[in-house]
Formats: structure tokens, sequence, C-alpha cells
């Protein structure tokens, strides 16, 4: 963890390049339009898993190597929760019985050095984004359009930018992508297969965020994520 001002959290969504089966109970009809759904949602997934491969993959992906899933096997690693059998969403019956599962390491996973230069990083991406917005916004003021923010979406009439959120998407951090490439490798895609029963090979990265807790914030409001899998990663106390 890093000493830095503020709170800083690393969230991280993950796809699988196959979704778990679960067996389903349910009438003929019903059966075919559950069936029409988990075709759609294995579709939808299947992009997802694409995107995640183009944002954080590479060329060289597969030379990295993979830690080994034994080194997180020690249940005295983890602190457990549970949500609640039966809460934790579609997929929770695909995970061996442990999908309703929250499992927190009782040590760092990072050293604090790690931390720090992360969020280094983030802090300058959100700073430039931020004065970004606020020529866009005089721009706009001025009567021209602005420039379009890709990441951009509407929230009361006015843009909301992953900067003016105090957010910092990874996969647009040179330095901060090559190391979460490597150390999800390494550690995080292991660790998970450890918990939950999906080959590492086969896990990658959908999204990830570092996210500033800094004062008010309007960033991240209660809400269930869409990814197969997510992690977070406490870059400061």
């Amino acid at each position: 963890m890093s000493s830095s001002p503020g709170r800083w959290c690393l969230a991280l969504g993950l796809a699988a390049l196959a979704l778990p089966g679960a067996a389903t109970t349910a009438s003929a009809s019903a059966a075919r339009h559950i069936s029409r759904i988990q075709a759609r949602a294995r579709e939808v997934h299947a992009k997802e898993f694409a995107d995640g491969v183009v944002a954080f993959g590479g060329d060289d992906t597969d030379a990295l190597p993979l830690g080994r899933a034994g080194l997180w096997t020690d249940d005295d690693q983890f602190v457990v929760r549970s949500v609640g059998v039966g809460h934790a969403g579609p997929d929770e019956a695909a995970f061996g019985g442990r999908g309703h599962l929250l499992f927190a390491t009782a040590e760092p996973v990072f050293a604090e050095a790690e931390c720090e230069a992360l969020i280094a990083e983030a802090r300058a991406a959100i700073a430039a984004g931020r004065a970004a917005d606020e020529a866009a916004a005089a721009e706009r003021a001025a009567g021209g359009a602005g420039p379009a923010d890709e990441l951009a979406n509407s929230a009361g009439g006015k843009p909301t930018t992953n900067s003016a959120l105090g957010e910092a998407r990874v996969s647009s951090l040179p330095m901060g992508r090559a190391w979460l490439r490597k150390e999800s490798r390494d550690k995080l895609y292991p660790l998970l297969e450890a918990r939950f029963g999906i080959p590492a090979e086969q896990l990658t990265l959908n999204d990830a965020l570092i996210i500033g807790y800094i004062g008010p914030s309007r960033s991240q409001p209660v809400h269930r994520d869409a990814s197969l899998l997510s992690l977070n990663v406490a870059l400061s106390p």
C-alpha cells in the first residue's frame, strides 16, 4: 500500500475465454428462454474477452510467464466473507460452490513502491484529463462544439469523463498497463484460479481503473459489476 494522500484503489474486471457452465432446472418453454438469454450472454462475454485482449494483450503476452496457482491454495492467506448463497448473480453456480464468496488477502500482494508509482501515473493522467475537460468546456461556452471524448457519457446534460470522476483507465497508462499485464499473469490470474477454479491461461483483464477517492466523489456509486470476476486492490490504506 501507498502512503499517498487520499484513498486510491485499482479496480479490475476480468473475463474468461470460456464461460463456466452451470446446470439449470426449468420447464421446456422456460429452458428455451433461458437458452436464448445464455446465448446472448456468451456473445457479449466473448466480445468483452476480445476487447480485453486488445486493451491489455500484445504480441508478447503469451511469452509472459504464468505464476503458479498452488501459491494461493492456503486458506490462511485469505479472509473469507459471503454475500449469501444466491446473491452473487447468474454465474454464481458456475464456480463450484464458491461463487458467493469474497476473498481478501491477509497480506499485501504488491510492494508500496509499486502502488506509489501507479498512483503517481494516475494522478498525472487525471490532472491532464481535467485540464482537457476545462479547455473543451471553454470552447463549448464560446460556441464551439469542443472535442468529443470517447470516454464521455451524459450525466444531467453535462459531459462526464473518467478524469472528472477522479479515475484513470490503466489501458491508457503506459507504465501501469505494462506492469498490470505482467503482474496479472504472475500473481492475479493464478490467485483467481486457486480461489474460483478458472484456469489462469483462460483469464484476461476486461477493464481496469485506478480510482482516487479525494474529498467528495461522484465516482463508483453502489452498483453490480458486469464482469465475470472482479478484483479490487487497495493502493493506499
